[in-house]
């Protein structure tokens, strides 16, 4: 996971149905700025982050932060009102997210951010893990190609694969139950290890449980002929 960066778009609404104040007696009421209850002023946040980093010593070298960016376009003003002259410089929202509005959001935000703040001693081949709406583009997107290999970066958009859920650390429990959807999933105390710098990088498997499940995979699939390639020798889940 050192290597994969998340992105997700979020709309935000500039004022919610329901709003409360703490007022002192002499204050005046909240001056709100939407026009209509009905339309409602909203924008588009993309968040970008990763895993935390450390180096070999346990030191932080990046908090995974690598910026959210707001979908917003700078137009001119038509028109001469009370608050401003004609041609005058705006900032709006971007109400409509396009395949295009992602594309530039992307090559201009993301991968600038990700490049300055990636650590000189990490490997360059990163991937950006998306959903799979309709509006985001591929990974053979040309201009995004383009951008993405600058630097002596080696960028790739990956698409999250649907329903997954985190199976670090209760993959145990479902090869237990044969990849059934009544396994337990027990409390780690993952919070107290990391405290503590116990927390590990990869969740110990006990092989007769690996055995077990790839022994009633081949038996409900007798014509799968590749081999599984999850485990090591040793039982070890690796987190990517």
């Amino acid at each position: 996971m050192e290597n994969i960066i998340h992105i997700d778009e979020k709309w935000f609404y500039l004022n919610p149905d329901t709003r409360r104040f703490y007022l002192l007696p002499r204050e005046d009421d909240p001056y709100r700025c939407c026009q209509s209850k009905r339309f409602k002023i909203k924008a588009m946040f993309m968040g970008v982050t990763s895993k935390p980093m450390y180096d070999a010593e346990g030191n932080l070298i990046h908090d995974g932060k690598f910026g959210i960016f707001p979908f917003v376009e700078r137009v001119a003003a038509k028109y001469t009102t009370k608050n401003r002259d004609k041609g005058t410089i705006e900032t709006k929202a971007v109400e409509r997210i396009t395949q295009k509005v992602i594309r530039d959001m992307i090559i201009q935000n993301v991968l600038p951010s990700i490049m300055s703040k990636w650590h000189a001693g990490l490997s360059k081949d990163i991937f950006i893990q998306q959903d799979n709406v309709r509006p985001h583009i591929q990974g053979n997107d040309e201009a995004f190609k383009v951008a993405a290999t600058q630097n002596g970066f080696n960028i790739m958009l990956i698409q999250q694969p649907p329903q997954s859920p985190d199976l670090n650390w209760i993959m145990v429990e479902i090869l237990q139950v044969k990849g059934g959807y009544n396994y337990k999933n027990p409390h780690h105390g993952k919070a107290r290890l990391e405290r503590l710098g116990l927390l590990p990088k990869n969740v110990k498997c006990d092989q007769v449980i690996v055995d077990e499940a790839v022994h009633y995979l081949n038996e409900k699939l007798p014509n799968e002929s590749e081999e599984l390639e999850y485990f090591d020798n040793e039982g070890v889940i690796d987190e990517d």
